[in-house]
């Protein structure tokens, strides 16, 4: 008899530092499964083709709509869909549409990772509960932390730049801290329509010399000596993670969620969404204490890797793929 393989397709929507963000989920599946890792080309036509078509498959894509779309699986396939791209205002139309003329095929399982998400797809989008599944995400294996030899310090900033995030907010931090202090860079990594225009801003505001754009690949993420978590449709928490595994210190807005991941003043901050000065301040603080950073990274990274490391999180992900898992209950933070 043919072992079952568990097919893991990563989409091309992705950015390569989510693509490498998820590799810890591979693993953790890895741990009770044959696992096969295949990237998706569009171009190359059916992903079926020479494969098992029952599956089970994992699924992951920033647009899970699009993704079982161009599958195209056979009625009855099991297949697991990670659900990454936050909730935004096109997705509810797009979801009831889902709903109503092209509903789950009935081996399909949403599992969402961040509480806004199981949130939108259970109470607003109006799936069937029992079709969506709630997991965390676990975490890629620590580094060791190093006291930083550079004066200078890079502030990592991911997200998405589009007209659903204020990307104001995000130049309004960086200009505050220029006008304070020299010496702190401010990497925007990510991309997204408003590109273009962001640039254009940070040239009207003179940042040249304190802010830069780019896409966002792991190894420049592995040189930040911290991190913002700002409302820049980053709902499922990789940046945080990230930031974590490499023993950096994350500031964080008020997103729900963020409690899971950081304790206020213990192994990080959390403040007020579209609060400038508060970050700034922070930003300027860590600036000046090197070791006072380095010491809440550490703690950072020591207090998720009890909680989200990949042996930690097997059961659960294993309960979901055998269909023994019960309910989500996920709280959503007022």
């Amino acid at each position: 008899m043919t072992e079952k393989v568990l097919t893991c397709v990563f989409f091309p929507d992705l950015h390569s530092w989510e693509r490498e963000g998820l590799l810890p989920v591979v693993q953790t599946l890895e741990r009770s499964n044959r696992v096969e890792v295949v990237d998706y080309d569009p171009e190359d036509g059916n992903l079926l083709k020479g494969m098992n078509a029952r599956g089970p498959f994992w699924i992951f894509a920033n647009r899970w709509e699009r993704a079982l779309s161009s599958l195209q699986l056979p009625v009855g396939t099991k297949v697991f869909v990670s659900v990454l791209a936050p909730p935004r205002p096109a997705a509810f139309f797009t979801t009831l549409f889902w709903k109503r003329f092209r509903p789950l095929s009935p081996g399909v399982r949403l599992v969402t990772h961040s509480p806004l998400s199981f949130r939108f797809l259970c109470e607003i989008s109006g799936l069937p509960p029992e079709r969506i599944h709630h997991l965390s995400l676990p975490m890629a294996l620590p580094m060791k932390a190093k006291m930083p030899l550079k004066k200078d310090m890079s502030v990592g900033v991911v997200g998405r730049f589009t007209g659903e995030n204020n990307l104001h907010f995000l130049l309004s931090i960086a200009h505050y801290v220029a006008n304070k202090r020299g010496g702190v860079h401010f990497h925007l990594l990510g991309a997204g329509p408003l590109q273009n225009h962001l640039e254009e801003m940070v040239r009207e505001l003179g940042l040249q010399a304190h802010v830069s754009i780019d896409e966002g690949t792991p190894s420049l993420l592995s040189q930040m000596d911290m991190f913002l978590y700002l409302p820049l449709q980053n709902s499922h928490f990789l940046p945080v993670l990230k930031a974590a595994s490499l023993s950096v210190p994350v500031l964080a807005c008020e997103i729900p969620g963020i409690e899971n991941f950081i304790q206020d003043g213990r192994d990080g901050f959390v403040v007020p969404i579209h609060e400038t000065k508060p970050l700034g301040e922070l930003v300027l603080r860590l600036a000046e204490d090197v070791t006072f950073r380095t010491s809440l990274g550490q703690r950072l990274q020591s207090s998720l890797y009890c909680r989200y490391q990949p042996e930690q999180l097997q059961e659960d992900y294993s309960a979901v793929l055998g269909g023994k898992a019960q309910a989500s209950i996920v709280s959503v933070a007022a």
